[in-house]
């Protein structure tokens, strides 16, 4: 892949048989520069059966079969499976050297049929009678019917090649040394893509484990490829089970219809969940401009909150907060819950109000009927009423609620008029 530094060399693993592994040993060593490539000799359910456990271990990148083989790997696995093709010009050389045993050949072909391989036969001058086959005991039969109807080779698979022998017919294999090479060559393609997205996942990944907030991240195709501990806690599952799934199935509420709505800017709602209360956040991701994801973000609404009120109390004036709240006043005694009823309903008015007595009490006082008032955002400013002549303050009066509160001119208790 030209352009692009991949970050190490694809993994492959070849499924094969028979006469079908002599050609992909021959094949290998051309690749062994771009690729690390593995052959396993499997066939049908031992196919499956271990193509399932790459598919858990993520071993390898890609898995390259045949026949039988490619069709039951890439209808039950997720990994990405390249099947070998038989050309038309593999399969034209396959049946003429079958014709120099007999001009009655057997096809051995997997689930379907070949219409245009009808249109042909005259041109080649062969009778061409095909077998399809799902099962080892279908080749069985297979073998049976054409015995019977004097067939003597057949043209097939690694499989059908190898068990014909056993059975008394010539069998031709349809696969070219050049069809391994082909295969061969997608699945590098194939692999080197999925190399250099899963390194650009694990990065991803690893920054979204460091942050705070909830987030997980999808592909263009709305599946979950990474997923943080807050994510996964909010979900209620654990990170590795969501991983590869539909977000549309795992968190509907979360999901875009369309993840091209935020290509240009973030796009946020209020969802729910657990009773919960969360900021949802969608960013796209792109990548030489091209959507390659999204990234979706849960803010807790109360963390908002809180946030938000140490900005504004970072924005008053320093020296001028009132920090003491009317919780903060604690206390059973008849007369203190009296002197907070009355605080608590001055709290309420628009006047002025004058405290009088000690200093510690007056000025939790003070602040607590500040913050309950209207005026709660406005700067608090405390006057040392200590710092004015007693003839000043002794001519000082304020009508609340049309009673006078009066600083006695002598220093006396103030008292109610």
């Amino acid at each position: 892949m030209t352009g692009r530094i991949i970050p190490r060399k694809p993994r492959l693993c070849v499924f094969s048989y028979g006469a079908l592994t002599r050609l992909v040993h021959a094949a290998v060593p051309e690749f062994n520069h771009r690729a690390d490539i593995q052959v396993l000799e499997v066939v049908l359910d031992e196919a499956l059966r271990v193509g399932r456990e790459l598919d858990q271990s993520r071993a390898h990148d890609v898995i390259i079969s045949a026949g039988a083989n490619a069709s039951l790997l890439q209808s039950a696995l997720i990994m990405p499976v390249v099947s070998i093709k038989v050309s038309g010009y593999d399969l034209l050389k396959a049946l003429l050297k079958a014709r120099q045993t007999s001009d009655r050949v057997g096809l051995g072909i997997y689930k379907e049929l070949l219409p245009e391989l009808e249109a042909t036969k005259e041109l080649l001058q062969v009778h061409v009678s095909q077998q399809p086959y799902e099962t080892v005991d279908d080749i069985m039969d297979c073998f049976i019917r054409l015995k019977e109807d004097g067939y003597r080779v057949i043209v097939g698979s690694s499989l059908v090649v190898e068990l014909a022998e056993k059975n008394g017919i010539v069998g031709i294999m349809a696969y070219s040394l050049e069809s391994i090479r082909l295969s061969l060559e997608s699945a590098i393609q194939i692999a080197e893509l999925s190399v250099l997205e899963a390194t650009r996942y694990a990065k991803l990944n690893a920054v979204l484990q460091s942050l705070h907030d909830a987030v997980l991240a999808v592909d263009e195709h709305h599946h979950i490829t990474a997923v943080n501990p807050p994510m996964a806690r909010i979900l209620g599952v654990p990170a590795s089970d969501v991983v590869g799934l539909d977000l549309r199935e795992v968190a509907p509420m979360l999901a875009l219809d369309n993840l091209t709505t935020g290509a240009n800017s973030a796009i946020e709602s209020v969802v729910t969940l657990g009773g919960r209360s969360f900021l949802l956040t969608h960013t796209a991701l792109l990548e030489s401009g091209q959507l390659t994801g999204a990234l979706l973000k849960l803010t807790d609404a109360l963390a908002i909150q809180r946030a938000d009120t140490m900005v504004r109390s970072q924005r008053k004036p320093r020296g001028l907060t009132a920090r003491y709240h009317f919780d903060h006043i604690v206390g059973s005694s008849p007369a203190l819950q009296r002197t907070r009823a009355v605080a608590e309903r001055c709290a309420q008015s628009m006047a002025t109000v004058l405290i009088t007595g000690e200093c510690g009490p007056a000025r939790l006082f003070a602040q607590a009927i500040h913050n309950a008032s209207l005026r709660c955002e406005r700067p608090f400013v405390a006057p040392q009423l200590r710092l004015i002549s007693r003839v000043t303050a002794g001519k000082r009066a304020v009508r609340l609620r049309g009673r006078v509160l009066h600083w006695g001119a002598q220093g006396r208790q103030g008292r109610a008029l």
